[in-house]
């Protein structure tokens, strides 16, 4: 059984009682292995007390919470305001890794380090792993080309890596192109979601509990925003391409979110979408919702949207809209159509008439419930293979793969 230490970014704790998305990858990881006990797990973690307790639930895992970690993350902060605002010289592009987190790793041997989501903290989990003479892999999911990337030592961490993984292999070609000595080491592991949450076994009685809650009838149909209210993100768009449409009153868009994922700031571009919004009656802002919650909103809805509007690495927006059985209007930036298939969206082109395109697409949608309902089952069946089980497998894959 091969020994495995996974580093995360130390802002969130594991197990992912917070959220984010990277840390519940890693907890998709955690919790398979749980059934299928493939490997031995350490997972380093910033300190949580209820993370702590909930640590307490797993048998193949074994939890190292750093208490310093705050401290290099205030000092990590401040130099990146510093060197920002003020332009002080700090090197910024290697985290220092947590006093406590280092001594527990030094005397530690790993078959694998695993680095997910923390590449500005790589390198000095790298060197310690190479010593130590354990195989590493750097899993990024941002969409930048990290051979060229200003702010990490992009060379210096490919070369020490056995393995570089990507998102999508849209986000994987920055990295690819013209570099073939490299290319060997690259590959893609496709994000994932549980499947589960989006399925209920009384869906009427949630979609009446959320449209009860936002004087919605069952007759009305509802088209679903969920994420950040931020440029490239499609929300204000959307708001324009819903008022031009002018369906009436039996249709409505909600508008799930905020400037982050938690924050109720009204930021400019917030109160253009406000501003936009005061020109219809039927569009509903929720403001933040907790993300244990997200998946009631869209069973409470019909019509699903990914607007994006810059090149997105993913998406998971659109595995969560095919697991809830939803149509989605999507553009195809980025790595979306690597995830959302053409028989689960009508693609709206990101160009001078989005705005149009969109109005045409929740149009069509919304006079045609047949179509609806054919996207929405081929979503479904799609979003299977995005599924946390089917993750675990390509992880462990991977994993097997290096000697």
């Amino acid at each position: 059984m091969k020994r495995i230490a996974i580093f995360n970014d130390y802002q969130l704790p594991l197990p992912a009682i917070r959220g984010g998305s990277v840390p519940t990858l890693t907890n998709f990881i955690l919790e398979q292995n749980e059934k299928e006990q493939k490997f031995e797990i350490d997972v380093y973690s910033c300190h949580d007390e209820n993370a702590l307790v909930e640590s307490k639930k797993y048998n193949y895992a074994r939890f190292i919470y750093s208490k310093d970690a705050n401290k290099v993350r205030f000092v990590t902060n401040l130099k990146f305001v510093l060197k920002t605002k003020l332009h002080f010289p700090f090197d910024l592009s290697a985290i220092p890794l947590p006093k406590s987190a280092k001594q527990h790793f030094m005397q530690e041997k790993y078959d694998v380090v695993y680095i997910n989501g923390y590449i500005r903290g790589a390198i000095p989990i790298i060197n310690i792993a190479k010593e130590k003479g354990s195989a590493i892999i750097v899993h990024h999911h941002v969409v930048t080309d990290v051979l060229n990337e200003p702010t990490i030592p992009g060379k210096e961490i490919v070369d020490k890596s056995d393995r570089l993984l990507f998102v999508s292999e849209f986000a994987a070609n920055y990295a690819r192109v013209g570099r073939e000595k490299e290319n060997s080491k690259m590959g893609v592991l496709l994000n994932a979601i549980d499947t589960n949450r989006f399925k209920f076994k009384d869906k009427f009685c949630v979609r009446k509990e959320i449209r009860d809650k936002f004087g919605i009838s069952e007759n009305d149909i509802v088209i679903l925003f969920v994420g950040r209210m931020v440029e490239g993100k499609g929300a204000l768009e959307l708001i324009k391409g819903f008022n031009e449409a002018d369906l009436g009153a039996s249709v409505k868009l909600m508008i799930v979110g905020g400037a982050t994922y938690s924050s109720k700031k009204v930021t400019p571009y917030i109160q253009k979408c406000f501003d936009e919004a005061k020109k219809n009656d039927n569009i509903i802002f929720t403001g933040y919702i907790d993300y244990s919650d997200i998946p009631k909103y869209y069973a409470a809805s019909d019509i699903s949207t990914l607007i994006s509007c810059c090149d997105e690495a993913a998406g998971l927006v659109g595995i969560e809209s095919m697991a809830a059985g939803l149509p989605i209007i999507t553009t195809d930036r980025g790595g979306i159509g690597e995830y959302v298939a053409e028989n689960c969206k009508i693609v709206t082109q990101d160009d001078d008439y989005l705005v149009q395109n969109i109005t045409k697409a929740i149009t069509t949608l919304v006079q045609n419930e047949d179509m609806r309902n054919k996207m929405g089952s081929a979503g479904l069946e799609r979003s299977k293979i995005f599924d946390k089980a089917t993750y675990y497998v390509k992880f462990a894959e991977i994993v097997e793969s290096i000697n």
